[in-house]
């Protein structure tokens, strides 16, 4: 008979549940609701395995699941705003109800309360951003894991963004100096080297004038930019264009842009979203929107 003893269970600490997710994502709702949510579903996206966890669904709970799933499935595909808002924050307490016992925090008193500190820091470093560099570039928030470039527009994944406010504001504008001047140097998809050697020098003085408190005179114009509406970081005659233009001439509602460019209306509020995260000041009063 063996004198060896059987190895010892091997014992596994539980993993607690991170809820900071959800809560950073939730801190964008009063600010942003088209970015909270989609946050808000990405974590539950990572989460959902971890809530399962030695919890199973008994047959109501999965019945509710469910119904979260087609709830955020008519959101995506909303003709509305107002029905894409309704359909995903319903999804999200349909998920409260589910995992009730987590303590998850609600969707309906995160849209009412402050926005979170880490988003009014996010939005203070992109307004730094743009200020710095009126005239030449425009710098927004994606829910993406990388970059998003379209002409000298700059979209950053929340996640960048959220490690930059921990560092001064002016070490972050600088940075992207370099990054502004090939933006505002390319021609026919192309870095021309004269122009970004002589663009640099311009955009690091409007670096200056903003670190220095200096009032913002209009922007010199770059070394023969790429379009003559550099500042908007829209393509001319394109359908985002169109948008900024009816906003800039009057006080559209969702109806009558979306008839214009033909998008569904998510989509309509999905690119003021955009448009606001590029420095527009954009309003809505009852179903009509306004630009300061």
């Amino acid at each position: 008979m063996s004198n060896h003893k059987p190895p010892a269970a091997i014992k596994t600490k539980a993993q607690k549940l991170d809820l900071g997710g959800l809560h950073a994502a939730y801190g964008w709702l009063p600010l942003d609701q088209p970015v909270g949510f989609r946050l808000a579903f990405d974590w539950f996206g990572s989460a959902v395995p971890q809530l399962l966890r030695g919890d199973p669904l008994d047959t109501d709970r999965q019945r509710s699941y469910d119904r979260a799933v087609k709830a955020k499935a008519l959101g995506d595909q909303a003709c509305t705003p107002e029905e894409a808002l309704h359909a995903w924050s319903t999804a999200l307490r349909l998920y409260e109800k589910v995992w009730s016992s987590k303590n998850l925090p609600s969707v309906d008193a995160a849209i009412t309360a402050p926005p979170g500190r880490q988003v009014a820091a996010i939005q203070n470093l992109l307004a730094a951003l743009n200020k710095a560099y009126l005239g030449r570039a425009t710098f927004g928030v994606t829910t993406g894991a990388a970059r998003e470039y379209e002409g000298t527009s700059v979209r950053v994944p929340v996640a960048e963004l959220t490690a930059l406010t921990a560092q001064p504001a002016i070490k972050a504008v600088l940075a992207e100096a370099v990054t502004v001047a090939k933006l505002i140097s390319v021609d026919n998809g192309k870095l021309d080297g004269a122009k970004f050697l002589a663009n640099l020098p311009l955009v690091l003085d409007g670096v200056g004038e903003w670190a220095g408190g200096a009032p913002q005179p209009k922007a010199t114009t770059p070394v023969t930019p790429r379009t003559p509406r550099a500042s908007t970081g829209i393509k001319p005659g394109s359908d985002m264009d169109l948008v900024l233009q009816m906003l800039q001439t009057s006080t559209p509602t969702v109806e009558e842009i979306a008839a214009k460019t033909g998008w569904k209306y998510h989509k309509v509020t999905m690119t003021v979203s955009n448009l606001r995260g590029k420095g527009h000041n954009i309003t809505r009063q009852g179903k009509r929107y306004h630009i300061a």
